[in-house]
């Protein structure tokens, strides 16, 4: 009877490894191969290069040509006429602010000409910046004056400022 039984195991083993389906898991890895891209000669390489830079040159004459308009667009800018406190409503606009300059502060870096109060209570300033304190000599004279600033009001730490670059942009008007 153990033959009997042997001779059964041993057929039921080869009917189950010789089924119809392969079962052989490397036949299901797929492998996608792809060409690789022929490598550029340097003649190639050295066009490329040659066309960027090219590319690099004209945006930075196109941005020459840009920062060449924007001072005739300032000057072709409306100028107005304010006071001080109104300075603002007027961020980026071209205007004559005149104003009393109840303090002036300097320091190694930077001069300003606060005015109807002392800064944070100030309505605006005008700013000088080292570079050009040696054309505007003693800034303290300005102080309990009353003046006239000309230039493009900007905004620097929620206050408005306009930046001097020379005597013409200031004037005591008492």
């Amino acid at each position: 009877m153990n033959k009997v039984f042997l001779y059964i195991l041993l057929i039921a083993f080869l009917f189950t490894g010789c089924s119809k389906e392969n079962k052989n898991p490397s036949s299901d890895i797929k492998i996608e191969q792809q060409n690789p891209t022929p490598k550029e000669t340097p003649r190639e390489t050295a066009k490329e290069e040659v066309k960027n830079e090219n590319k690099t040159d004209a945006k930075a004459e196109e941005q020459i040509q840009q920062d060449k308009q924007v001072p005739q667009t300032q000057q072709k800018q409306e100028t107005v006429s304010l006071k001080a406190k109104q300075t603002a409503k007027y961020i980026g606009k071209n205007a004559v602010v005149t104003g009393y300059i109840a303090d002036v502060y300097k320091n190694e870096k930077v001069a300003y000409l606060n005015f109807d109060g002392k800064f944070p209570k100030n309505t605006c300033a005008a700013v000088i910046f080292k570079d050009d304190f040696a054309k505007f000599g003693d800034v303290n004279r300005f102080k309990n004056k009353n003046v006239e600033v000309s230039g493009i009001i900007s905004e620097y730490n929620g206050k408005p400022q306009i930046i001097l670059k020379s005597t013409s942009q200031v004037k005591i008007t008492n």
